[in-house]
């Protein structure tokens, strides 16, 4: 997988915009698009959190060139420095969507997200920036890391 090739497909799109959050609540603050091309097997993270809704990409270049991502959304909650979110649609099976509690904090103008496994450190995405656009087929993983195609699903 080519990271630059995955880099420039999300090209601008996690440049800061800056602006006084300090004074915002910690649930105003997970307001917005916040995302990642630092992830696990050079996969970009994106998390998109609007009102009571939440949407997570994880885009991965696949080996033909490709791209492909898992996508998920549904409702969160926030309570006491962590989140629940519940699936409503993903274009992976229901079956392998599970509620998840996250716990988060604001490290300087970063989002750290923490589950058992380990935690990822976000960038808030710039508002007024625009990425150098793309193709993604929206699908799932396997446990075995093959890439199928699949149109997202709600339940």
């Amino acid at each position: 997988m080519h990271r630059s090739a995955l880099a420039m497909l999300f090209a601008g799109l996690l440049l800061g915009c800056g602006g006084d959050e300090e004074s915002l609540s910690a649930e105003d603050r997970l307001q917005g698009k916040w995302g990642t091309l630092s992830g696990v097997n050079e996969c970009g993270t994106f998390f998109g959190f609007d009102d009571a809704t939440v949407e997570v990409l994880i885009v991965c270049e696949l080996d033909d060139g490709s791209f492909g991502a898992p996508s998920t959304s549904g409702t969160f909650v926030v309570k006491e420095g962590s989140f629940t979110w519940t699936a409503k649609a993903s274009s992976c099976p229901r079956s392998a969507v599970t509620t998840e509690t996250v716990a988060y904090a604001f490290v300087g103008e970063q989002l750290r997200l923490t589950v058992p496994e380990g935690a990822l450190l976000l960038e808030r995405a710039n508002s007024n920036g625009a990425s150098g656009g793309g193709a993604v087929a929206y699908g799932c993983f396997d446990q075995n890391g093959t890439f199928t195609s699949r149109a997202i699903q709600r339940w």
